[in-house]
């Protein structure tokens, strides 16, 4: 039986590598942003992702966040 899934991913905000964690169960990334204080409201997220055959994909996205204390 071949199980085809993600076999390793590289996530990045503003350019900083960030620790995402993958639900297997639910098959999502997913990121906690208190993990980071981001500096500023507008942030550029950048993530490849692999494969188990050897596929790779690369999006990258500008998102807005409001500062808060």
């Amino acid at each position: 039986m071949l199980v085809l899934g993600i076999k390793n991913w590289h996530a990045t905000i503003d350019g900083k590598w960030v620790l995402m964690q993958f639900n297997h169960k639910r098959r999502i990334l997913t990121y906690n942003f208190d993990d980071n204080k981001l500096i500023g409201s507008k942030h550029n997220f950048r993530i490849i992702v692999s494969d188990n055959v050897g596929n790779t994909t690369e999006r990258s996205a500008t998102f807005f966040k409001k500062q808060t204390n």
